[in-house]
């Protein structure tokens, strides 16, 4: 029986709250979500490409994010 040794963090976050969140945020940004889901998304966490930009790019604890 093969054994199933974690990839760690960068290789094996599949499942993770962080890989859901990336997928997301990339269905978002290149505008792949459903136009009504896209703009329900933005209003909800009133977000939109440079408050992303700036929160994962120029602010401490992106993860947090």
């Amino acid at each position: 029986m093969a054994s199933h040794n974690g990839n760690g963090y960068v290789l094996g976050d599949e499942g993770s709250g962080a890989y859901f969140g990336k997928k997301l945020l990339r269905l978002f940004l290149y505008g792949r979500m459903p136009k009504d889901l896209n703009e329900k998304f933005a209003v909800k966490y009133r977000i939109n490409k440079e408050v992303v930009i700036k929160n994962v790019y120029q602010k401490e604890r992106p993860n947090a994010f």
